[in-house]
């Protein structure tokens, strides 16, 4: 029966003939898929797009044995929604990307919807109120840009001139903060780094209140992406919230003599991991289904060794470093701290790899 059903699935006219050795192995791997997870940047980016698409075309069953491979996308980027980030690369690549397929830095943080979704919370990132509202979207009903804090309240900052096209919240200043989260970069540093302190030092996180004496942190802070803290390489000037993060840290330490507590999303983190293996299961009842759904068969792709390599090693992930971005060494030779579990030159290469260490 399984020798029908294997007829009908595969391209007769590119392989040679099968044997009963044959037969066996690619029931292996029939029954037990193994799933990709890419970067983005650096792994399919513009300098290495031809790779790229012919590496989705092959998993999407472009390949000897016409199967689909299970994959998804995990990047430390951010400040879109998962569907606009899916569409972005479906145009790019010419290849269906759906927003289920996407991990952000900051979509994990769709898990604390339930903990703060009635509260106020400041979010942190992209132009204008950018984040703030695709942090409404994943269900913080009352996300808070500083653009809307700094519109009501010009003198909080009067080093920067108030953006026209956010509507002003007149009641701003008697509102409770539940949290502050960082989405995506910054757009203006020293704006951004006085209000999240301000929120902070004052009393109940009300910024009409006198500071507090005792000097405690008044709220939690979640950041999402520290990519350039892992990298003592090439590093692109992209990875800007790192330096937000170490700025505010650095500000509350000089001003509280005190470590500011917070939480990190974002590769290399656990947090990040748990997500992404949640988003390949629940593809495991689609067409390309991970029928045998453990760790050891799950294959990261990535181009820099302090976040996608590290990451997945110590999450018990296989690990392929490509050399088409920050990592600069060559096919074959290992980073000298994060050793993958295989180094390719290009995405294709690493997952025909893939595919073929599973047969």
């Amino acid at each position: 029966m399984f020798a029908i059903n294997l007829k009908k699935s595969f391209n007769f006219k590119n392989i040679a003939p099968i044997s009963r050795i044959q037969v066996s192995k690619y029931s292996k791997i029939l029954e037990n898929r193994p799933a990709i997870v890419f970067d983005i940047d650096g792994v399919l980016g513009d300098t290495v797009l031809e790779k790229g698409v012919k590496a989705l075309k092959y998993l999407n069953g472009e390949n000897p044995l016409n199967i689909k491979f299970p994959y998804i996308f995990m990047t430390n980027s951010g400040g879109l929604t998962e569907e606009q980030k899916a569409n972005e690369i479906t145009q790019k690549m010419g290849v269906q990307v759906n927003p289920n397929q996407i991990v952000l830095s900051h979509s994990p943080m769709r898990q604390l919807v339930n903990k703060y979704r009635n509260d106020n919370v400041l979010v942190i990132g992209g132009v204008n109120d950018r984040c703030a509202e695709i942090a409404k979207d994943y269900g913080f009903l009352n996300a808070i840009s500083p653009s809307k804090i700094h519109k009501s309240q010009p003198n909080l900052w009067i080093f920067s001139k108030t953006d026209k096209s956010v509507k002003e919240n007149v009641d701003i200043l008697s509102k409770k903060f539940s949290a502050i989260f960082m989405f995506h970069d910054s757009y203006d540093y020293g704006r951004d780094l006085q209000i999240s302190m301000d929120i902070l030092r004052s009393k109940d996180a009300i910024l009409n209140n006198k500071y507090c004496e005792s000097k405690t942190q008044s709220v939690p802070v979640y950041f999402s992406n520290q990519d350039y803290l892992f990298s003592n390489e090439s590093v692109n000037p992209r990875f800007a919230q790192g330096a937000f993060h170490e700025s505010l840290k650095a500000l509350w330490k000089k001003s509280t003599n005190s470590e500011l507590k917070y939480n990190v999303f974002g590769k290399p983190h656990k947090v990040q991991y748990d997500y992404a293996e949640q988003l390949l299961k629940s593809l495991s009842d689609s067409a390309s289904s991970i029928n045998n759904k453990n760790q050891s068969n799950i294959y990261a792709i990535g181009d820099n060794p302090y976040s996608d390599i590290a990451g997945a090693n110590s999450y018990g992930w296989n690990s392929v470093l490509v050399c088409t971005g920050v990592y600069q060494g060559s096919p074959g030779v290992n980073h000298s701290i994060h050793k993958a579990s295989n180094v390719t030159s290009d995405v294709y290469e690493a997952v025909k790899w893939i595919v073929e260490s599973n047969l």
